[in-house]
């Protein structure tokens, strides 16, 4: 096989493989059933209300919004059902998601029920559960949410139009397009898919938005099943991100801006790891699941206004630096807390016989490790020891694999590292000053693990040469081995510092209060833990990863 050139770079075509190419689809709605009752037993609100379905679809020139007719509920049919046999034709991009709401004119226009999923997944299903809309607008009638309010199902069926129907469907009446040009008036430039010349630096650059792009509608498409509602957000998350990357494409922002690329790769690393998390990990974690996408939908919202918006407007301002340090932070908490299993489901999981199968990979491990420890590292500048032992932690993630082929040790490092992130994170809650001992004890594991660091990074450079690999491999094992005793004690070591510390502040506190209670019969709170010149405050952003 003959190699790449390397005399001059290779120059590529950026721009038109972000979602796949421009297509049409016909998509033919019979019917819902198993409507949602709206009125609270007042048969003179529910006998008004007519159904129709909004469809949202993404591409290369506008946002794409279909709507079937309004039709009465019970007409044709039985009463909780709705027949429209609607044909509408939508543009659309090949791996693109598509937003599917139903909506009533019972309160003017309210969106009862809705879901999203792939393109592709349209051609083979025939049916979409549609779950209840997540909030309301204060300015409908309805108050609050309907506390019964419950899901529906919606047929319908997916194809590519003929020929004749591609020169036709314009003039059909039963399509009910509407092209809106908001995104397209609000970034003033049009959305023409055309090819951007770059070299290899280029592609780096927009590497990250593809992923993105991509992950998210792969993320749908795993967790379809669990019908969690939240992932309508994935199709907000998408929109966003596809005309912020044209715009980017488009000379309208800067290529690099630190902050924003920080909040990227965290998106990235997020949908990541948790699309390859096994199904039943996720199954257990969807109120997790719910909040992910969230907080997803919000670092869309800051990259969009960091790209589109001016410094004279207020959106602008609402991305400060700490805004993109904060969303990193909590994605990072909520990849944990997807990841590792709650007490209860663990229980089930180690007396089932296929437990073993659907525990969490040692990649998928490391992964959610390094998201955790990078956003200690990121919200840490206060207190320097503590963001060098969480980098130098990083550090042994990283190249554990690469000082051992041993999947026993590899796993007995990850296991000491989760440790001691745990440690790390209780012992630095939110709010709470770092008294000098702890100070004390945080500072001694920074040189611990940085003169571990070194002893790794030996053996690490010995193993890159295939000769010392294999003639030292038995002294590899043993001085690995004696690195791992090492961290193994520095991990003892602070949280048997930390835990006399908390067991001696608490001793104090309660002679304190016991003292005052008996004499004056109050109850103060004070600092008992040193001056205040000499505490040390955790800073607001790593409260994110803090176990809940």
């Amino acid at each position: 096989m003959v190699g790449p050139s390397n005399s001059v770079p290779q120059i590529a075509d950026v721009g038109n493989d972000a979602l796949g190419k421009d297509m049409r689809i016909r998509i033919h709605v019979e019917g819902c059933r198993g409507l949602p009752q709206l009125g609270y037993g007042c048969d003179q609100l529910d006998d008004l209300a007519l159904f129709f379905v909004r469809f949202r679809t993404i591409s290369y020139y506008d946002d794409i919004e279909g709507e079937t007719k309004p039709v009465l509920e019970g007409m044709k049919s039985l009463r909780g059902t709705v027949q429209w046999n609607d044909d509408l034709y939508l543009d659309c991009l090949e791996h693109s998601l598509v937003n599917i709401v139903l909506c009533t004119t019972l309160f003017g226009e309210y969106n009862v029920c809705g879901a999203c999923i792939p393109v592709r997944d349209l051609f083979t299903v025939g049916k979409v559960p549609l779950t209840p809309e997540l909030y309301c607008d204060p300015a409908f009638k309805l108050r609050r949410k309907p506390p019964d309010l419950t899901g529906c199902t919606l047929f319908l069926s997916a194809s590519l139009p003929s020929d004749g129907e591609l020169l036709c469907k314009d003039d059909s009446p039963k399509r009910s397009i509407r092209r809106t040009a908001r995104m397209r008036a609000r970034n003033q430039y049009p959305l023409q898919p055309r090819l951007i010349r770059g070299g290899p630096e280029l592609l780096q650059i927009m590497d990250p938005w593809h992923t993105v792009l991509g992950t998210v509608s792969d993320l749908v498409h795993n967790i379809g099943p669990l019908k969690i509602g939240g992932d309508r957000d994935a199709f907000i998350v998408q929109e966003g991100m596809f005309y912020s990357y044209y715009a980017l494409l488009h000379d309208r922002a800067p290529i690099r801006h630190t902050k924003r690329d920080f909040l990227l790769m965290s998106m990235v690393t997020t949908l990541e790891t948790i699309l390859r998390l096994p199904y039943a990990c996720l199954k257990n974690g969807q109120e997790h699941l719910r909040v992910a996408f969230d907080a997803l939908n919000l670092s869309a919202r800051y990259v969009t206004w960091n790209i589109h918006e001016t410094p004279s407007t207020p959106e602008f301002h609402r991305v400060s630096a700490a805004t993109f340090d904060d969303t990193g932070s909590a994605l990072a908490r909520i990849v944990w807390l997807i990841a590792t299993p709650s007490p209860a489901s663990a229980i089930a999981a180690s007396t089932s016989p296929s437990a073993n199968k659907r525990a969490t990979s040692a990649s998928i491990a490391k992964d959610t490790i390094i998201l955790v420890l990078e956003a200690i590292a990121q919200s840490t500048d206060a207190f320097p020891p503590l963001k060098s032992a969480a980098s130098g932690l990083m550090f042994f993630v990283t190249y554990a694999e690469m000082a051992s082929s041993s999947k026993k040790q590899i796993r007995d490092i990850y296991r000491r590292i989760d440790d001691l992130a745990v440690s790390l994170q209780r012992g630095t809650a939110h709010g709470e000053p770092i008294s000098p001992a702890h100070q004390d004890a945080i500072e001694t594991l920074a040189r611990d693990v940085t003169e571990l660091n070194q002893d790794l990074e030996d053996i690490v450079k010995e193993r890159k040469s295939r000769f010392k690999r294999y003639f030292s491999a038995k002294r590899h094992r043993e001085e690995l081995k004696d690195v791992i005793w090492q961290l193994d004690n520095a991990r003892m070591n602070y949280m048997t510092a930390v835990a006399t510390l908390n067991a001696t502040t608490s001793a104090r506190i309660l002679a304190h209060v016991q003292a005052i209670s008996l004499v004056m019969g109050v109850n103060p709170t004070p600092s008992l833990l040193g001056p205040r010149r000499n505490l040390v405050t955790f800073p607001s952003g790593t409260s994110r990863i803090e176990e809940t």
